[in-house]
């Protein structure tokens, strides 16, 4: 009995590489709606295609667009993160997000700036380095306080967070603070 073996390919995504990139190069992104949109878009797809996903869209970062390369920074970060899936353990996300944070102040873009302080936030509590992490922290809040809060996502999250870092800091007033304003914290929906 003779056995026959077909090699299959796997099916190529056409990603939307261009509406994403489209989304993340926008001057003001308000409460991260283009991004999240973006992220969620990536979310989507099984682990190697994320992977794929996010590959495509490096290749599209030479065109001299610094928000997209901004973002995408912060959509890599924030990707591998959460997910742990193409994780570069050689990258240095530190000293990538300090680079665009001085970037974003150069632009004077404050919801950029205060979104990649509170990346690099989680990345130095990841490091275990409180001290940092909360700074970091710190500055992303005043910044989001100062701007508008109904400028950006997630803010009861990000306050209860603080909380939580000034806690283990043993900074007991501040966390109270901070957690008191992440319970009573309404944004625009009751």
């Amino acid at each position: 009995m003779a056995s026959c073996c077909q090699l299959l390919h796997g099916q190529e995504i056409d990603f939307p590489i261009n509406q994403w990139k489209d989304k993340l190069s926008v001057k003001e992104d308000f409460v991260q709606k283009n991004f999240m949109e973006v992220y969620y878009g990536i979310e989507a797809y099984d682990s190697l295609h994320q992977c794929m996903a996010l590959d495509k869209l490096r290749e599209k970062l030479g065109d001299g667009n610094i928000r997209y390369q901004l973002r995408f920074d912060l959509l890599h970060f924030t990707f591998t993160t959460r997910t742990a899936h193409c994780m570069d353990t050689t990258y240095d996300y530190a000293g990538v997000l300090q680079k665009d944070l001085r970037t974003c102040y150069e632009l004077e873009d404050d919801l950029l700036a205060a979104q990649i302080n509170e990346a690099l936030s989680w990345v130095y509590e990841i490091k275990n380095e409180l001290g940092q992490s909360i700074m970091y922290m710190t500055s992303g809040k005043e910044i989001r306080e100062k701007v508008g809060l109904e400028k950006f996502g997630q803010n009861a999250s990000e306050f209860l967070r603080l909380g939580d870092l000034l806690y283990k800091a043993r900074d007991y007033e501040e966390a109270i603070a901070n957690e008191r304003k992440a319970i009573l914290y309404k944004g625009k929906t009751p």
